[in-house]
């Protein structure tokens, strides 16, 4: 076998191998990605907040999958939900506490519960049930309804409100909002002591 020193000596006569070492160009390290300044990162803490992150998702959702050029504005849709987001949660929660009692306990600065985590006996809890989510998408529809109107915009359709097709939300949309919205107020019902979930009002 041949030797490999050798080898590197007929291909650069009179070097050694730690000259070659030495002269060989340095390799920088690969960067490694800059991390996320806190400020950037949103992290929803209250159920209103949540609430309010799943609407704005769906609305910029809707806007993008229609372009068909250049790029969204997402801040006519900002304003608009900041202006409407306390309304939001709290229509959403007084709608649903009229068949889940529980909910008149919360509020929309009530602190979000841990989505995954689970009660431990989870043979002894009861989640929410079809009647219970068919009635809370019933609610959304109506509550949500005011983005499906451009005179709700008011000023801002000023503003850029004019780019954007309506609907804001449709059906679709609003059946997405519901399933997340329905996974908070379950997991709420859960940490209460009494699990009335399953209690529907007459």
């Amino acid at each position: 076998m041949r030797d490999s020193g050798s080898f590197r000596d007929n291909l650069h006569p009179g070097k050694s191998s730690g000259d070659l070492a030495a002269s060989a160009p340095a390799v920088a390290p690969p960067a490694l990605p800059t991390p996320t300044p806190k400020a950037q990162l949103t992290t929803c803490t209250t159920v209103g907040e949540y609430i309010a992150e799943v609407v704005l998702k769906e609305l910029l959702s809707v806007q993008v999958s229609r372009l068909r050029s250049g790029s969204l504005n997402p801040e006519p849709l900002r304003l608009l939900l900041a202006r409407r987001a306390p309304d939001i949660a709290r229509d959403v929660l007084d709608a649903a506490s009229g068949w889940i009692p529980v909910l008149a306990e919360v509020r929309p600065c009530t602190l979000l519960p841990d989505l995954d985590q689970f009660p431990p006996a989870v043979h002894e809890v009861d989640g929410l049930t079809i009647q219970h989510r068919q009635l809370l998408q019933e609610a959304l529809e109506i509550i949500l309804d005011t983005f499906n109107d451009p005179g709700a915009a008011g000023p801002l359709s000023l503003g850029g409100f004019v780019d954007l097709e309506w609907p804001l939300l449709p059906r679709l949309s609003i059946a997405s909002i519901s399933a997340q919205v329905a996974t908070v107020i379950e997991h709420l019902s859960w940490l209460r002591p009494h699990n009335p979930a399953t209690l529907m009002s007459d």
